[in-house]
């Protein structure tokens, strides 16, 4: 009885102000509308008083679609604090209203459903067919709950079964976008698949081989269909089988659960950890924002100092812009030990670690730098390498990133620029590389491919380094903001440093595309030094990622960076903005722009 009790006392929360966070005393009265504005009066709802199973039962969401009849289950735990995921099943002609309130809990996916996540709520909508207004009552439902209740957009499942399963793909072809994932199970699919197949959310279709009511072949051809689909739009046959499931059982599997009817049998799929596990191992894919940009006052407030575990030649200072020195241009990091390269040397995550990116006799060149020539930053046998700064001990990365400092082309920023950037983004959890890239007399083509080489290396390396390996970004400072946008966009995935040097032979890393899912502009631009591409027809064609600039309001290039970033957001890029307001050109990690940088990462490769 304190069980049922708790159950309905943390219904009656969900319903308050605030996604539960009132306290229960303050029980809210649903039998009368609310006398307020009339959009509050399009949508409210009533709370059930019966309980069944763990369920309150018929609740009433007074919408717009009409009254909408519901079941739901909230777990004890549930206080309306922390995000918790959502399961809607929408269950066969038996559990539709008029059978009776509750009819639907004969289908038994709303309770195996919580083995799966025991956190987790689950709405049993009873609805009045398997038609349009149905599929629109379970998506005005969803986007309800979605905004009264602390649900976790990323983690909404749908279900149907028989009738149940027609509504669902409905509901798919209307709002696909609202789900992480979909199963339908005895039943045919009525749903726009060509509106499915352009959010691409997973679905799995499951019936038995001779289904009494339907039989297999309207959901098999269904599936062909949006197979079908998903090849005119490019995608591999691996890409499709993580889209798309079709599961057609013989009677063995029903005969196993008891069932000689495969229709009636569909309760079986409720039992099945291959059907169920896969639709909860799913996520919904956060979306990018198109653009996004905000203006503020730079700060030093976030700004760390060499951090204490760092040695000795990796020493920055405290990081601040306004303290640095004209000297701290001219310092080189430590080179790779002997003849340590990507190739020869396996990569130690547990400790700051130099690589040369080249091997000795094959670096591809297309300049001529010869012992004669002096008063460059590098001397003439300089070989580019890559320094590996790891996470900290017993912290789950959440992605690389690659940082490409400033100079002009003439010196590397790296005490300014990228060990300050490098020790905070550690901090939070992101594996860094510094590339220190050829530089003036070499072309801004053969640093691209340096940074090129950089992200192979990474990407081939990622189960070392504890990443996906599509969550790369790269990113520069001034003229390696530059250097990142070439090689973005001329020298990244498939493109081998043979076509710039065709006397490049090449190893094992060419294999791997050298693919980044992130750039981010740190007072730069893609372009050449000092001038910002606006040349349409080469930025479409680079195919871009989506972009983080960051700059201040002082900056001489201050223009030229509003201007670009209108243009990338006429093109259709995803972009992000931030303007420090009264900051000059060159701050490095200082300015209280970075913990920006990694959120907007996350959501960038959360959707990978």
């Amino acid at each position: 009885m304190i069980e049922v009790f708790a159950v309905f006392t943390a219904l009656l929360l969900l319903f308050l102000p605030g996604c539960g966070a009132e306290p229960a005393n303050q029980t809210p009265e649903f039998s009368e509308a609310p006398e307020s504005t009339a959009a509050e009066l399009a949508t409210y709802a009533e709370v059930g008083t019966q309980i069944e199973r763990g369920f309150v039962l018929d609740n009433v969401l007074h919408s717009e679609e009409g009254d909408i009849h519901f079941n739901l289950y909230t777990p004890v735990s549930y206080d309306g604090t922390e995000p918790r995921a959502l399961f809607v099943t929408l269950a066969g002609y038996g559990g539709l209203y008029f059978q009776g309130v509750g009819a639907n809990l004969s289908e038994d996916f709303g309770f195996t459903a919580q083995s799966y996540d025991p956190d987790m709520l689950v709405l049993a909508p009873q609805l009045s067919d398997w038609g349009e207004t149905s599929a629109r009552q379970t998506v005005a439902l969803v986007e309800y709950f979605l905004a009264s209740y602390n649900i976790d957009p990323a983690r909404v499942y749908l279900h149907g079964m028989s009738g149940g399963g027609e509504t669902a793909s409905l509901v798919m072809g209307m709002r696909p976008e609202l789900f992480a994932a979909c199963l339908v199970t005895s039943t045919r699919w009525d749903g726009d698949l060509e509106v499915l197949a352009g959010v691409r959310t997973p679905v799995y279709m499951a019936i038995g081989d001779h289904d009494s009511y339907y039989g297999a072949e309207p959901l098999t051809e269904a599936y062909n269909e949006l197979h079908s689909i998903y090849e005119s739009q490019g995608l591999s046959d691996a890409e499709i089988d993580a889209l798309l499931v079709l599961d057609v059982r013989t009677q063995d599997f029903f005969d196993a659960y008891g069932f000689r009817d495969q229709h009636a049998g569909g309760q079986a799929f409720a039992h099945d950890e291959t059907v169920m596990g896969w639709l909860f191992s799913h996520k919904r894919a956060a979306s990018i924002p198109m653009e996004y940009t905000e203006r503020r006052p730079g700060t030093s407030e976030t700004t760390l100092a060499t951090p204490a575990d760092w040695p000795e030649a990796y020493d920055y200072g405290d990081g601040l812009a306004q303290n640095w020195t004209g000297g701290m241009n001219n310092l080189h990091l430590p080179e790779p030990e002997e003849n340590s390269t990507v190739i020869n040397t396996a990569p130690d995550a547990s400790r700051i670690q130099a690589l040369y990116l080249w091997e000795v006799g094959n670096v591809p060149a297309v300049t001529e730098f010869t012992p004669d020539m002096r008063g460059y930053f590098d001397d003439y046998d300089f070989r580019p390498y890559v320094t590996a700064i790891p996470v900290r001990e017993g912290v789950t990365p959440r992605g690389a990133v690659v940082l490409l400092a400033g100079g002009a082309f003439m010196f590397r920023g790296n005490y300014t620029d990228a060990l300050p950037t490098a020790a905070h983004l550690r901090e939070l959890g992101f594996q860094t590389f510094i590339v220190d890239y050829r530089l003036r007399p070499y072309t801004q083509q053969e640093g691209a491919i340096d940074v090129a080489r950089a992200v192979r290396f990474i990407r081939a390396n990622a189960d070392e380094y504890g990443i996906d390996p599509d969550d790369i970004a790269v990113m520069g400072y001034s003229a390696g903001g530059i250097q990142a946008g070439e090689f973005f966009l001329h020298y990244d995935e498939d493109v081998l440093p043979t076509a710039l040097d065709a006397g490049y032979v090449p190893d094992e890393l060419d294999a791997v595309p050298a693919h980044a899912s992130a750039a981010g502009m740190l007072y730069s631009f893609y372009g050449r030094l000092s001038v910002a591409s606006m040349d349409e027809a080469d930025l479409l064609a680079g195919e871009l990622p989506p972009t983080f600039y960051c700059y201040g309001t002082r900056d001489p290039f201050y223009d030229q960076f509003e201007a670009q970033y209108e243009l990338m957001t006429e093109l259709g890029y995803p972009v992000r903005r931030l303007v420090l307001e009264g900051w000059p050109h060159g701050f490095g990690g200082d300015g209280d722009w970075i913990e920006d940088y990694a959120a907007w990462l996350d959501g960038i490769f959360s959707a990978n």
